[in-house]
């Protein structure tokens, strides 16, 4: 029997409360537990925390609890004995008769395995929420690799499909999964103030802006296809980068340096708050990727979160974008590869003040990924069968 509310638990790979893509998701999934009337508690990580411990807070009247972050080969190798028991005593800090639901993010397969079981011994929902399908990168090792691409095989055809009921982040797992007990929830946000830093003005030029990190070699985002189609179109449109530092992308690519110009401003790593303020100085936002099986299936939260502010998005056809993003109303999508994307810049540059303005006001009071619109979806997965 339940005591008061009924709490359900988010775990993932989230560094709370915001510090990257997995705790904003945390954070969206907290407010639907709200919405439906139970209580959310979450469960992230944090590199200060000691192994086989956690530390407890509370972040905007919500729970929240933070573990190790493993990070070498040795830390990895506890982690697959700890994890369990730290979660088990996360869980009994929390009330274990007060649980509705575990909804757990992708992480090793034994580990979901045993809290799975443990869940089902004490006649708690467990739902899976799947965000990635691994492949090998470039900027992992060769171990990481294969361990990965290993674990992420075995969670997707040997673990995931036997789920009557599962999160996932888009259609391309829906499809994957051939409709089985899918409830697709993409990246969502609400509405977002923003506060101006007065010690940037807004260009009079387009501008677009690129949050994230592409990756040492723009595996991630091809920001490298943005910068020199920029300098190949002779484009007066400003291009404002967040998240990564000048100096490490012209060493790590040193033939990029040649597109360089004086509209492409670099302004490293910088805060949450301060990244998403800086929106208010873009036109634009980018979310360039390459096709490959981890973009296709997984989802930018970068769209939800330009949305929220009212800004468009230039994105290439991966994964989910096509659906959520419409031509000519809250920005555009071309086709992944550089050419395709040259010329969408050159479109974009050649569009009016009044249209770019039109685009934003469609964007801000049109939204599709709003939190709300995904509450009754949401509330479907605990209804009793």
């Amino acid at each position: 029997m339940l005591n008061g509310m009924s709490k359900i638990i988010y775990f993932g790979v989230a560094f709370l409360p915001n510090e990257n893509a997995v705790a904003i998701r945390a954070l969206s999934i907290a407010e639907m537990v709200k919405n439906i009337s139970c209580e959310p508690v979450l469960i992230g990580m944090n590199n200060k925390v000691e192994e086989n411990n956690f530390v407890k807070s509370e972040y905007e009247g919500v729970t929240i609890y933070e573990i190790h972050y493993p990070q070498t080969f040795s830390e990895k190798v506890r982690d697959g004995f700890n994890f369990f028991s730290v979660i088990k005593r996360i869980i009994e800090d929390i009330g274990i008769l007060d649980i509705k639901a575990f909804l757990m993010q992708d992480y090793q397969y034994q580990s979901m395995k045993r809290i799975k079981k443990y869940c089902e011994t004490n006649k708690i929902d467990f739902i899976p929420d799947i965000m990635d399908y691994f492949t090998f990168t470039i900027d992992k090792s060769l171990y990481k690799n294969i361990f990965k691409s290993i674990d992420t095989f075995l969670r997707m055809h040997f673990f995931y499909p036997g789920f009557k009921k599962k999160i996932c982040i888009s259609h391309t797992f829906k499809k994957f999964f051939k409709e089985k007990g899918v409830t697709v929830i993409p990246p969502v946000a609400d509405k977002i103030s923003l506060l101006s830093d007065q010690k940037y003005r807004k260009s009079e030029n387009i501008t677009l802006i690129f949050a994230g990190t592409p990756g040492k070699h723009f595996e991630k985002e091809k920001l490298d296809w943005v910068i020199r189609a920029l300098s190949e179109n002779n484009s007066k449109m400003e291009l404002i980068i967040l998240g990564v530092e000048e100096k490490m992308v012209f060493k790590n690519n040193p033939k990029l340096k040649k597109y360089m110009s004086k509209n492409i401003h670099f302004l490293g790593r910088v805060s949450h708050e301060k990244c998403m303020n800086m929106f208010l100085y873009g036109d634009f936002s980018l979310i360039i990727r390459k096709k490959n099986k981890l973009t296709n299936y997984g989802l930018s939260s970068k769209i939800s979160e330009a949305f929220s502010f009212g800004i468009p998005v230039l994105a290439t056809d991966v994964s989910d974008n096509q659906i959520y993003v419409k031509d000519g109303l809250n920005g555009f999508v071309c086709e992944s590869n550089y050419e395709h994307v040259r010329e969408m810049i050159r479109k974009v540059e050649l569009l009016s003040t009044d249209k770019i303005k039109q685009m934003k006001e469609y964007t801000l009071s049109n939204n599709p990924l709003l939190i709300k619109n995904y509450v009754d979806d949401f509330s479907r997965l605990f209804k009793e069968e």
